[in-house]
């Protein structure tokens, strides 16, 4: 009986002992997973950085395109201004710079959702956004509210019509691409 009891209480001891070294593991892997969580945003947010940085330069570069191609439009004069004498320029809405970035939906990198929405925005003669609308969904409804967010903020160059500031409706495109999936 003696035996047994001591046997008994060196079992004690030892899941004790299991239990104390369980907990500790248990600390360990809870810290790691905190890091590892805390790793795998900041690399989402650098992801979100680096996209948003790309999309601005297409966005600019399709704004320098048509201003190039419109300089160059209104620098040549139209047949009707050789007849009349009168120079008409025309030109559609352009998105101004400094206008806010769409902002990747952080669901949607989780997720791992790409996709491009169309939007048809309606643009006032003093250059606000009157109306916006999907044209063209992305498949995500996340990455389509996201875009519209966006847009819906942005200030216009308004078209030009008869030389006068005229409301127009123009498409944009807006892109969401994750860089690890455009590398590959």
């Amino acid at each position: 009986l003696m035996n047994a009891n001591t046997s008994l209480q060196g079992q004690i001891a030892t899941l004790r002992q299991n239990d104390n070294d369980d907990k500790s593991q248990r600390a360990v892997l809870k810290a790691a997973i905190t890091q590892l969580t805390q790793s795998r945003d900041r690399l989402i947010d650098e992801n979100v950085e680096l996209v948003t940085r790309l999309e601005i330069s297409d966005e600019e570069a399709t704004a320098l395109r048509a201003q190039s191609e419109q300089t160059i439009q209104s620098a040549q004069p139209s047949s009707a201004a050789l007849d009349t004498g009168n120079a008409l320029r025309e030109s559609d809405p352009r998105p101004v710079a400094g206008n806010p970035k769409p902002v990747y939906p952080r669901l949607a990198i989780r997720r791992g959702l790409e996709g491009e929405v169309s939007l048809a925005v309606s643009v006032s003669a003093s250059g606000k956004v009157s109306e916006i609308s999907i044209s063209k969904p992305s498949g995500s409804k996340l990455l389509d509210q996201a875009a519209l967010k966006a847009v819906r903020q942005w200030q216009f160059t308004p078209a030009i019509r008869d030389g006068t500031a005229s409301p127009a409706t123009t498409t944009i495109p807006v892109q969401f691409r994750l860089l690890n999936r455009a590398n590959s």
